[in-house]
Formats: structure tokens, C-alpha cells, sequence
């Protein structure tokens, strides 16, 4: 599966620069801004599939930009955008419970690797991706006599099932302390929710 699109919002230029040369080599079509005004515009005219996020942003906290993007009506179309917030802090307590509903999917503290960084970043990308296809899945309206008489689409439906099962399991595995615990029990349960699938279409 593609990586997809990143957008890195950091008010320290030397810190987008070394993201731009990580991720460029690991594939990733990288996008960065500078603030959070330049952030929200260049969400609203790419359209990232992935929103790196410094806590703390010169003119609002990170949390604060989540906020403006999911509540702002100019904004309609890319709120949820799924997000990594980077943070010096040692603990964002409470707060953070409420922002998992407007995208968040993983808190990174400092410091780190850009390395570590790129990887969380393609296990979360990847877990869209499956979500999406068990989701379209899902809402499909399939008969049992379709199942048994249509062996392509039958074949086709499995295969899709098993590259959920597998990414999502790979991305279950993957450190607690890289992912968050609510990213890594969303790809349990999708994990379940693809074997049970597989489980009908033997």
C-alpha cells in the first residue's frame, strides 16, 4: 500500500528540513508549514492523509489547531484527518481523551528518531487504508447465493480480507509506546473483525 501524503506542521525550520530528507528517502510525499495558519491552509488545499503535529505551536497548542480544524465549517472537508501529536511534555493527562474523536491517533514524545517517527507514521497510514477497505466491505450488501456462485468476486473479497488481517495484525504488534493504546487496540479490532470475514467466506 502507497504512504500516502504527510504534512509536518513545526515552527522550527531546521527540525522540517531534516523531516523533509527522512521522509522524502522513505518514499513519503512530504508537505511541511511553518505555523498553524500556513498548517490549516495547506490541509485545506492538499488534503494529507497524515498530520504531524508540534504540541507546541507559536500561535496555539496543538491541540487547540485539532479543534479549529474539526469545528471550523471551512474546514468541512478534512476534518478527522488522522493525527500524530509530537510533545515535550511528559504527560497530556485528560485532555487528550476528547481529541481521539477529531483524529488523534498517537502522542510521540521527545526526543525520538526521525526514523521511529517514519515508521509510526506508515504503521497509521496503513491502518487507514485497511479500516477503509473493511469499512466499504462492510456497508456492501452481499447475498449468500452471491458467495457461493461468484468464485471471482468470492476470491477477490478474501484476498482483500487477508491484507487486513496482516496489516493489521503487524501494526498490533508494534510497540505500545511508538502507536498509543487506542490506535493499537483499533487494529485488534479490525484484526478480529477481518478473521471473522475470513472465517464466513471458507
Amino acid at each position: 500500500m502507497r504512504m500516502g501524503t504527510v504534512l509536518q506542521i513545526d515552527d522550527v525550520k531546521e527540525f522540517l528540513d531534516l523531516g523533509e530528507k527522512v521522509f522524502n528517502e522513505a518514499g513519503v510525499n512530504y508537505i511541511s508549514a511553518e505555523s498553524s495558519r500556513e498548517g490549516l491552509l495547506k490541509v485545506l488545499n492538499n488534503k494529507p492523509d497524515l498530520i504531524i503535529l508540534d504540541y507546541d505551536l507559536a500561535e496555539q497548542t496543538g491541540l487547540e489547531f485539532m479543534k479549529e480544524l474539526n469545528t471550523d465549517e471551512r474546514y468541512e472537508n478534512v476534518k478527522n484527518t488522522p493525527t500524530i501529536i509530537l510533545t515535550g511534555y511528559a504527560d497530556l493527562g485528560d485532555q487528550l481523551e476528547e481529541y481521539y474523536a477529531l483524529g488523534l491517533r498517537a502522542v510521540l514524545k521527545k526526543p525520538f528518531g526521525f526514523h521511529e517517527l517514519v515508521d509510526v507514521v506508515g504503521n497509521i497510514i496503513r491502518l487507514e487504508q485497511a479500516a477503509n477497505i473493511f469499512s466499504t466491505l462492510r456497508t456492501q450488501t452481499v447475498s449468500t447465493s452471491r458467495l457461493k456462485e461468484d468464485a471471482e468476486w468470492r476470491e477477490e473479497l478474501k484476498m482483500a480480507a487477508e491484507t487486513i488481517a496482516g496489516l493489521s495484525r503487524e501494526i498490533y504488534y508494534t510497540p505500545v509506546q511508538q502507536m498509543g493504546e487506542k490506535t493499537r487496540m483499533d487494529a485488534y479490532a479490525i484484526y478480529n473483525s477481518s478473521q471473522r470475514l475470513l472465517k464466513l467466506l471458507k
